[in-house]
This record gives C-alpha cells, structure tokens and sequence, in this order.
C-alpha cells in the first residue's frame, strides 16, 4: 500500500505462525512465544535491511523511481507460516523472505541470506576423545552447516544473516546473529566463519534463481 511522501523506505508489517503440526511433539507456538517474538525481530531486520539499501542507491543516485513514489506511508505486509520444523528454521525463514521480496519484483538493494551452524563436541566420552585424538582428530569441536533438528536440539544454533551482493568482492554486511548457546570466543569466531562461507554460496544459488525466475516472468509478459 501507498501514499504520498519522500523517498524513505516503506513500513514492515511482518507475522509469523507456527503450525501446531510443525514439530514432532505437536507443540503450539503463540503470538507471544519468545521464540516466535525473537524470529519476527529478526526477519523484519531482513526485509528493512533490503528495502532501506534501494532507498539510499534511490537518495545518492537522485533518480526517479517507482519505489521513491511510493511514499514513506507505503507497507510492505508478509507473512511467514512454518509447516515442517525439522532443523534451520530461522535460516529457512530468512531466506524464504528474500525470495519473497524478490519475487515481487520490491525495489531492493542486496539480497540477505542465512546459514546455520553448529559446534559438536569431538568425543562424547574422554575414553572416546582420547581415541579420536591420537587418530589425530585433536580436540575441541567439529562444525556442522545447516544442522538439523536432533542436532539443534542437543548442541544448539548460531544462525547468522549477511548481505549478499553481486559484485566480486563486495564484503558481507552483518544483519543479525541469534546464538541459543553458550560458546568459547575461539568457538565463536570459528562458527561465524564457516557460517559466513555457507551464506556465499547460499547468496550465489539465491541470485541465480531469482534471476531465472525474472527472466521467465519477462519472458511470459512479453507475449
């Protein structure tokens, strides 16, 4: 929806529901659920991230677009339903937003992208560590991109968001960070880091397909 104005970005109106279907215990998740709460914090950051990047190439370029019209009381209304929670929920959730944002062709800057990660303990015994370390596993922990529930559940997440962008060396912009535990700094930066490596190639597939879908969309209006 739209209105009068300048060129500011346009109000995120942003809803997650958690189908009571979506987890194995058949667990309801309310408006008011922390976690739910936390996720919408968190891909409303998203969609702004996107939006107010077009909005700021739209000032310094001064061009005329369709976005600059739209007005600062236009909103942008999305809404998110999770069906299957079987592990990556909020990386899902982020990048299923900016194939929406995409797919409804919003005049956007970088797209944002998301991957998980997490930190298992090499050994689950000392008799199993002490093992794995004169195989020359060596110590501490062994990370896991894009884990799935079992694995969430028992060592927890560290799902990070990025801007990606289609330029070579374009450096990745944190949009935000949720960590359900409690990690060494060395664990931490370690995680970050393979994290980052999996929302590259996440941000490459995500361009690509939505650059097929738009040239099939074109392609479709033209004739």
């Amino acid at each position: 929806r739209g209105g009068g104005g300048g060129g500011s970005a346009p109000v995120v109106e942003l809803r997650v529901s958690w189908a009571p279907f979506a987890m194995q215990e058949r667990r309801e998740r309310g408006r008011t659920d922390r976690f739910i709460v936390d996720l919408e914090n968190a891909l409303r950051c998203t969609v702004q991230t996107m939006l107010n990047s077009s909005s700021s190439t739209t000032t310094r370029t001064k061009s005329s677009s369709s976005f600059s019209a739209m007005g600062s009381t236009s909103e942008v209304q999305i809404k998110v339903v999770v069906l299957t929670a079987d592990g990556g929920v909020k990386s899902c959730c982020v990048n299923a937003v900016t194939c929406a944002v995409g797919m409804a062709n919003l005049a956007c800057g970088n797209f944002v992208v998301s991957c998980g990660c997490t930190a298992q303990p090499i050994g689950k015994t000392l008799r199993e560590a002490r093992m794995l370390q004169a195989q020359g596993a060596g110590e501490g922990q062994k990370f896991l991109l894009d884990p799935n529930s079992t694995e969430i559940n028992k060592h927890m997440e560290l799902s990070l968001a990025v801007t990606v962008s289609g330029e070579r060396h374009h450096h990745q912009d944190v949009v935000s960070v949720m960590c359900d535990s409690k990690m060494t700094p060395e664990d931490l930066e370690e995680t970050v880091d393979i994290s980052s490596e999996g929302c590259k190639a996440i941000g490459k597939f995500v361009r690509k397909t939505l650059m097929e879908y738009m040239s099939k969309v074109a392609t479709v209006s033209l004739h």
